[in-house]
């Protein structure tokens, strides 16, 4: 449960890095950025088969 928080933080953290970025003038966001969101965000729905290694 404690990964799940950290994960769902670390999630919440890109996405506001994202929108700051996006809403600087003449910034953009990274593809990298996006790619962790996308893959926090796949983690997260898709806990039940991803095999336990701790």
């Amino acid at each position: 449960m404690r990964k799940e928080k950290e994960i769902r933080e670390a999630l919440k953290r890109l996405k506001e890095e994202h929108l700051r970025r996006l809403r600087d003038s003449g910034s953009h966001s990274s593809f990298g950025l996006v790619a962790m969101i996308g893959v926090l965000e796949w983690v997260l729905s898709d806990k039940e088969s991803l095999p336990d290694i701790s």
